[in-house]
C-alpha cells in the first residue's frame, strides 16, 4: 500500500530530526532520503518495502523518541541502545536518548525485539505495552524507567525468550505475572524493587 510508505519515508524523516540526525556517527543515505529510502544505515526493508529493522544502536543519537516510531506497522526489530565494554562502560559516541517511552511504541504489533538499553529513559511503560503480543527479546536494561506493571502487560506476551528490566527502579510484584511464559529463556530483574 503506496499510503504505508509514504507514511514510512515521512516518519523516518521526523525520527532523523528528532533524534539529532545530522550529528549521527553514521548517517549513509539520509540525506537522500526524499529519493529513496533503500540503502539507508540501519534500516532494513521487507521485499514489499516496508520497513522491519531499525537498528541505529550506539549511533550518537540525542534528544527523546517521537511519536512517529508507531507509524511503522510492519518492524520487527528495533534498537537504539547503547554497547558497553568488558567493564561495562558505555563506549563512545553513545546514544543519548531521554524522556518517555511514547505511548506510540504500542502500535508496533509486530515488533519482535525491543532494545533500549543503556539509555537514559524515565517514567512509567506505556499503558497498552501489553500489545507486543509478539515480543522475543525485550531489553530495558539501564533506564531510569520506575513504577509497578500492570497485570497484563506479559499477559498475551507468549513468544517471550528474553526479558532483561535490570539497572531500573520498577516496583511491586513481577512474579507471577511473568511465570505463564512457557517461552521464557532468561529473564534479568536485578537492580530494581521488585518485591
Amino acid at each position: 500500500d503506496e499510503d504505508i510508505k509514504l507514511r514510512e519515508k515521512w516518519a523516518l524523516k521526523e525520527l532523523y530530526t528528532a533524534l539529532g540526525g545530522d550529528s549521527w556517527t553514521n548517517k549513509n543515505n539520509w540525506e537522500n532520503i526524499d529519493n529513496s529510502i533503500a540503502g539507508l544505515y540501519g534500516i532494513s526493508l521487507s521485499n514489499e518495502g516496508y520497513v522491519t529493522m531499525i537498528d541505529l544502536e550506539h549511533n550518537n543519537l540525542v534528544g527523546e523518541l517521537p511519536d512517529v516510531l508507531g507509524y511503522f506497522s510492519k518492524l520487527e526489530f528495533l534498537n537504539l541502545g547503547n554497547n558497553t565494554d568488558e567493564n561495562g562502560d558505555i563506549l563512545s559516541n553513545n546514544n543519548q536518548i531521554s524522556g518517555k517511552i511514547p505511548e506510540a511504541i504500542c502500535n508496533l504489533v509486530s515488533l519482535k525485539e525491543l532494545h533500549l538499553y543503556h539509555l537514559n529513559l524515565q517514567g512509567r511503560l506505556p499503558e497498552n505495552f501489553g500489545k507486543l503480543v509478539n515480543l522475543q527479546k525485550l531489553s530495558l536494561k539501564s533506564n531510569k524507567l520506575y513504577g509497578t506493571i500492570a497485570d497484563d502487560v506479559f499477559s498475551n506476551m507468549t513468544e517471550l525468550e528474553s526479558l532483561n528490566l535490570s539497572y531500573n527502579g520498577f516496583n511491586g510484584t513481577i512474579l507471577p505475572k511473568i511465570t505463564h511464559i512457557t517461552s521464557l529463556k532468561e529473564v534479568f530483574l536485578e537492580r530494581n524493587y521488585f518485591s
